[in-house]
């Protein structure tokens, strides 16, 4: 079993020359392979497909290819009452696989250690929801540091970011839920989080992307509003991210109308093509800001009204960010 394939079986028409000599005495070492004398099964796995050499999928080679896909809610819940054999009555495993959506095996592990750790910890026997759902954002939002210490102007700003997240992704995506947002500090030195139901779409749309880019920029948009020196570096964790989905967009999904439906091999494209693409992903950038700082401006007063929520509370649930809105719409 060679786990991480590609580390030493990639495309050798990316020029990485250093690796050329480790992929041809792979391939002669699986040609060599005689199943009927000695019966050998060669198994390889990796996460970017795409950059391994054809020459090693060839038939004869590592000729079958089977794709792991991250687990459905069938499998996420199977997954969690195999590690959770003590549960309060009240525990719905349903809706905490619902809850779990585009989390991977290792996630879900996780999740459920956690929740017992939390239980064992409070001399309980049994699991609840509770312990669940500390345990989910633990692990998808991760501990929070709670000798980090915080300005009031970092509050401040953190909790109009966070709003601003708030309110554009129940603008932009109503029918998908808000399970968490606080402005704690986390052991990785952020300041604020937003935890919302994940979909990891196979086929995402284009204005999905385009809404998802608003959703991403709102949080360093209603810093502006917060009446404190703006944008500040908490937004680089969403920049790096809306960089990278428009990047998707334009380079490989095609969703630009100048660059066309084209697939950009970032190692092969010529320069000129290279460029274009980057000005394109710009412009993308620069239209979803635009989007996010009119979005958070036509609404200021949701946005300050969830900050001043945060900024007293420090964190709010998915049902106390609902009620907060629906009353703000009335």
């Amino acid at each position: 079993f060679i786990d991480e394939i590609d580390s030493i079986a990639g495309a050798r028409d990316r020029d990485v020359r250093e690796s050329h000599g480790l992929l041809n005495q792979l391939l002669s070492s699986i040609d060599g392979v005689r199943p009927w004398e000695v019966p050998i099964l060669v198994l390889g796995a990796t996460n970017l497909p795409g950059q391994v050499d054809p020459a090693l999928t060839r038939p004869g080679r590592l000729d079958e290819v089977l794709q792991i896909d991250l687990p459905n809610a069938n499998a996420r819940r199977n997954l969690l009452e195999s590690r959770l054999r003590s549960l309060d009555p009240g525990v719905d495993l349903q809706a905490v696989a619902i809850d779990t959506t585009g989390c991977t095996p290792a996630e879900i592990d996780r999740i459920a250690r956690e929740a017992i750790y939390r239980s064992l910890s409070e001399k309980r026997a049994t699991v609840s929801s509770s312990d669940l759902d500390h345990a989910r954002r633990l692990v998808l939002l991760g501990l929070g540091a709670t000798d980090l210490e915080v300005t009031e102007d970092e509050r401040r700003l953190a909790a109009f970011h966070e709003a601003g997240h708030v309110v554009a992704f129940r603008e932009l995506f109503p029918d998908r839920r808000i399970d968490f947002v606080s402005i704690l500090p986390s052991e990785q030195g952020a300041i604020g989080a937003v935890l919302s139901s994940r979909r990891r779409e196979r086929s995402p749309a284009a204005e999905d992307v385009r809404k998802e880019l608003v959703v991403l920029l709102a949080g360093r948009a209603a810093e502006a509003l917060s009446g404190l020196p703006a944008p500040t570096a908490a937004a680089a964790t969403d920049l790096e991210q809306a960089t990278a989905l428009v990047q998707r967009a334009v380079g490989e999904w095609g969703f630009d109308e100048e660059i066309g439906p084209v697939h950009l091999d970032r190692s092969r494209a010529p320069q000129p093509q290279l460029n274009a693409s980057w000005q394109r992903v710009r412009s993308w950038l620069v239209e979803a800001d635009e989007r996010a700082k009119k979005l958070v401006t036509d609404r200021l007063g949701e946005v300050a009204t969830v900050a001043e929520r945060l900024r007293a509370e420090e964190s709010l649930d998915g049902r106390a960010i609902g009620e907060l809105l629906r009353n703000l719409a009335e």
